[in-house]
């Protein structure tokens, strides 16, 4: 089938036969398991990471010193973010984009001290960077590309 054909296809399904989808989607995982949990996550958060994939992604880096990721678990990161009064509320990034490139940031940027908080400032300040309005959307493509790459 032609690109054309299978988005005319695809859109058939949706409509008259939606339990096709989800077949259809079984059997692709069946085959495929971690791509088709990866296209399902990204269909349904788009390009933002989850608590897995954060997780891979972390497992991949190795700080200055020899320490592995992460550096910090989810609960202390919360703790973290609530001593020090940083909302992620009407952000457009999610805890695990924040984290993530903090502790990317923590493991690279060995001169700007151990505090945590310096980091995931320094990440608040890429995902908001304003000449760059797909910043959450490139830290969601390193996290990505890390683990493709790491296998």
């Amino acid at each position: 089938m032609h690109s054309m054909d299978i988005e005319q296809e695809i859109g058939k399904l949706i409509i008259y036969q939606p339990e096709k989808i989800k077949e259809i989607l079984l059997d692709l995982h069946k085959r495929d398991a971690k791509y088709t949990e990866r296209a399902i996550r990204h269909a349904t958060m788009g390009h933002h990471l989850d608590e897995e994939m954060m997780l891979e992604a972390l497992a991949t880096i190795i700080k200055y010193d020899g320490k592995r990721a992460p550096f910090w678990s989810m609960v202390e990161f919360k703790d973290i973010l609530d001593k020090n009064n940083i909302s992620l509320h009407n952000e457009k990034y999610n805890e695990y984009d924040l984290n993530y490139l903090a502790q990317y940031y923590y493991a690279d940027f060995k001169s700007l001290g151990s505090d945590p908080v310096v980091f995931i400032h320094l990440a608040e300040d890429r995902l908001h960077d304003i000449d760059d309005p797909k910043a959450c959307e490139k830290a969601y493509w390193s996290a990505h590309h890390r683990i493709c790459h790491s296998k």
